[in-house]
């Protein structure tokens, strides 16, 4: 008797508060609706929001959810049948459209059905406990209020882009129409925006199309400008950006009307670390390794540390495994962990439509026709590389006496999220660092005594990586000036500068009109050098031409400095221009021509020739002649003579003055007194300009005087 009265009581709890499985009625999910809102954010706004729309959603003539909307935007979808939990997404600012042509939201409100539908029809059979899920009573107990955990708010909240209207301003078209991005592209594009990483990408791909033919990108030379690609409407930047993305996984394009644009999602993780240097350890996880408790847990650890995570949603035919399967790529960037589960956050890719937290745990559809959640996997630590800073100044590299030097430091770190610092190692001791807003600049005015060269080391480090810029900056003397020395066989033969060949065969001088060094005929496994030895008085740019005709990728042209490989070069390439940095002091340049063991192919050679680069000689440019000589202020006993300055490639150092074809005063001015005459007499003048490297110019036109006595009269004076 005891027994019966427990159980009884217990039943009658039950049903006081209204925990048995039962359909949810309209009113109850209005009722689930606000209270949630009510809870959101604990914000006063949101309790007052007022209901625009309720709509239904059947499957298999079964009430399964319905899908509030509000006015002002936001929506909730409330299951419609209490074995499930009550509320499975929401957003209080994105609009929601069922009639959205998308299939990866498609996918997922297909996984909600058939939750919500076998949940109710297991429940009804007996299969399953005919009590309704904890989560009514928690949510609409009025002595209850929505536990809330943890909330990361979305990452991307302010990224919007999607497959079309205009973001596949570059895809490829043809007379069927223009493709679309694709929502792996889709994905990828945002996720770069959000990272605004790289500056460029690395590397190309190339592959052909049945549709469209042979598609190219060039990552390496692109640079993606963030601070000019918009967060939400299509732009050119954007725009390329969503290409280069689906280039990069080889995207199979096609027409909205043909199904759209598709490519692997295990492709796009690969895409990213190869051509756009993410993180190499990221790696894909898949949803049935893992327990729902510890993938919800690894999801949020990603979010927590602020990366957002690229889900794929793979719906495999469990009852027709030939049939194939659809995958999906979105991206999921925060979380709202509460007493009723966890909610994930998910950037559709679709224009904002549809953006929202959704419910993905406890899916699995196992009498259904598609297991949505059982196959989905993540890409976890996905995170841009960590590069280190990178110099965008090129210093002037020489200065002269007397002038002023200025060199203000810009350095990028493509992790833009990255804080610079700048440090000097080693500066030449007539230069100053000023620092403004972080800028730094250094500049300063060398004297004669600090002509010669001078070595500069500055070091960018954003705390966990560092480049060093170091250059040399050469004082020049008044006297000196930097010129380029040009080494192009024209003598046919090897005069021109300091070479000397070694190895198997020589490098030779071509006879045919235009000379150049072309290597000797040699077997294989052998190697023809020809070797420059310099010292370089200045930092500078050693620059040539070459050709190659070999067997690629066996037999190279090998470029060394110093002993150490620069580049090689193999397989049929006509004449083409190189250039490599060197710094000031002695060094040895070599350019060697190697075979492999056998096979020979093209004429199996390589030449060398326009070899230029900088360095300081004495200036042997004479200054132009004084003009505008004239006499003034003429007495019986002096003179004044006046001129414009000369021009000068460098700078004049002083004026000759000569009378009557006799240098009588040196000056730096441009006008001189001579006090040295005698009254009624003739004197002719001229004036010649000198600079620092003892050049002189002609000598100006004459200039003719006549004294006469000391009585004063007038006194003439002509240019001749």
């Amino acid at each position: 008797m005891k027994q019966k009265t427990t159980i009884l009581t217990f039943l009658s709890l039950l049903l006081c508060i209204g925990l048995f499985a039962t359909p949810v009625s309209k009113k109850m999910a209005i009722q689930a609706a606000k209270k949630w809102v009510k809870n959101m954010r604990n914000s006063p706004k949101n309790s007052k929001r007022e209901i625009a729309t309720i709509d239904e959603t059947y499957h298999q003539s079964k009430l399964v959810y319905f899908v509030i909307k509000f006015k002002g935007g936001g929506f909730i979808i409330v299951s419609a049948d209490n074995t499930t939990k009550p509320i499975l997404a929401y957003s209080d600012s994105s609009d929601f459209d069922s009639q959205l042509q998308n299939e990866t939201v498609e996918d997922l409100m297909t996984a909600y059905k058939n939750f919500v539908y076998e949940n109710s029809n297991n429940s009804l059979s007996g299969r399953n406990s005919n009590i309704a899920h904890p989560g009514w009573d928690k949510l609409l107990n009025d002595k209850r209020s929505l536990r809330r955990k943890t909330i990361i708010a979305p990452l991307m909240d302010d990224i919007f882009y999607t497959q079309s209207r205009g973001f596949q301003k570059f895809c490829p078209k043809n007379e069927k129409g223009q493709s679309i991005v694709g929502c792996v592209a889709t994905a990828m594009a945002q996720v770069m925006r959000y990272w605004e990483f790289p500056k460029r990408g690395k590397g190309s791909n190339s592959y052909n199309h049945k549709e469209y033919g042979k598609i190219s990108a060039d990552f390496e030379n692109q640079i993606y400008d963030w601070d000019n690609m918009s967060k939400i409407r299509a732009d050119d930047e954007n725009a390329l950006l969503s290409f280069h993305c689906g280039v990069a996984v080889s995207m199979n394009y096609g027409t909205s009307a043909d199904g759209g644009s598709s490519a692997y999602s295990a492709s796009a993780l690969s895409a990213l670390k190869r051509y756009f240097k993410y993180n190499r350890s990221a790696r894909m996880v898949y949803r049935y390794n893992y327990s729902d408790e510890n993938w919800n847990k690894m999801i949020k650890k990603q979010l927590d540390k602020k990366r957002p995570v690229v889900y794929t949603g793979r719906s495999e035919n469990l009852q027709d495994p030939e049939a194939g399967s659809a995958g999906h790529l979105f991206v999921l960037d925060g979380y709202d962990t509460n007493d009723q589960g966890d909610y994930f956050h998910i950037n559709w890719g679709w224009g904002g439509n549809n953006n929202g937290y959704f419910y993905l745990t406890e899916m699995i559809s196992h009498g259904g026709k598609y297991n949505w959640i059982d196959n989905n996997a993540i890409m976890l630590n996905l995170y841009p590389t960590n590069m280190a800073p990178e110099f965008t100044s090129k210093p002037k590299n020489w200065v002269r006496t007397g002038n002023k030097y200025e060199y203000t430091i810009n350095a990028e770190d493509e992790n833009r999220q990255d804080t610079i610092n700048i440090t000097f190692k080693s500066l030449p001791k007539w230069m100053t660092v000023s620092e403004k807003n972080g800028d730094y600049t250094i500049y300063g005015t060398p004297t004669e005594s600090s002509n010669g060269v001078h070595k500069v080391s500055i070091i960018a480090t954003d705390g966990t990586k560092s480049t060093k810029q170091e250059f040399s900056i050469i004082v020049l003397g008044n006297d000196e000036i930097i010129e380029t020395n040009t080494i192009d066989f024209e003598t046919a033969d090897f005069s021109q500068a300091n070479f000397s060949n070694n190895a198997q065969n020589t490098f030779s001088i071509s006879k045919e009109n235009n000379h150049f060094a072309n290597s000797g005929e040699i077997q294989d496994s052998q190697n023809s050098t020809l070797t420059l030895l310099e010292n370089f008085s200045v930092e500078t740019n050693i620059k040539f031409d070459y050709m190659v005709s070999s067997e690629k990728r066996y037999d190279f042209l090998i470029f060394k400095i110093d002993g150490k490989e620069q580049k090689r070069w193999s397989g049929e390439i006509p004449w083409s221009s190189a250039s490599f940095r060197i710094p000031a002091g002695k060094h040895s340049l070599q350019w060697i021509y190697k075979k492999d063991r056998s096979e020979k192919k093209g004429k199996d050679l390589a030449g060398i020739d326009n070899i230029s680069y900088q360095t300081i000689k004495k200036d042997n440019v004479s200054p132009e002649a004084p003009l505008n000589l004239e006499a003034t202020g003429i007495t019986n006993i002096s003179i004044s003579l006046n001129w414009d300055a000369s021009k000068d490639n460098i700078k004049v150092k002083h004026y000759e003055v000569f009378r009557n074809n006799v240098k009588i005063a040196t000056t730096k001015e441009t006008n001189f007194i001579d006090k040295n005459i005698y009254s009624d007499k003739v004197y002719s003048f001229f004036v010649k300009a000198v600079d620092f490297a003892g050049n002189v110019s002609k000598k100006s036109s004459s200039v003719e005087i006549k004294t006469t006595t000391k009585t004063y009269c007038k006194s003439e004076a002509r240019n001749s």
